[in-house]
């Protein structure tokens, strides 16, 4: 026969066991999304004539923060014409948009704080380009960005980024 205490116990114990559950469901959940995403992401760069080793290329060299969509065409052009020209500016900071009050895509120059952009004073950022955390390392090392023997990475970089707004996903 079973006792208030005990049967209270039992119920404590098998909603610890469904609280776990479902943490073991969200993670799971968690990591099928991200892949989705990823895949998604391959295959619109694929339609639009990116391949795997060019995104691979352009991923070692620049990262992408925030929604692609939000990307604007004077933003990627000086991300692409400063990576051309040897990743000065992108080697200090990230070239971002941020959203404040009733100003939507505001453009701002903001600090890394490791693989993420500073936060702004105000507002919130949307989009950033910038260089991998690795990238900065190496120039830190090297004195220069590693773009590759033949300036492979300068390329893959430059195409990946000309077809982001389209793809609309990193």
């Amino acid at each position: 026969m079973s006792t208030l205490t005990a049967v209270t116990e039992d119920i404590s114990i098998l909603r610890e066991e469904i609280d776990a559950e479902d943490e073991r469901h969200r993670e799971a959940r968690g990591k099928l999304e991200s892949e989705l995403a990823d895949a998604t992401a391959r295959q619109r760069h694929l339609a639009l004539g990116v391949d795997e080793e060019t995104r691979a290329e352009a991923l070692g060299l620049i990262a992408i923060y925030g929604d692609p969509k939000r990307a604007t065409a004077k933003i990627i052009q000086e991300a692409v014409e400063d990576i051309a020209t040897g990743c000065h500016d992108l080697r200090d900071h990230w070239l971002g948009l941020k959203d404040y009050d009733r100003w939507r895509g505001q453009e701002l120059l903001c600090s890394y704080i490791g693989d993420l952009p500073g936060n702004p004073k105000h507002g919130t950022v949307v989009f950033a380009i910038g260089l991998t955390r690795s990238a900065r390392e190496f120039w830190d090392r090297w004195g220069k960005p590693p773009v590759g023997e033949n300036g492979e990475r300068v390329h893959a970089a430059t195409r990946y980024l000309l077809n982001l707004r389209e793809a609309g996903v990193v």
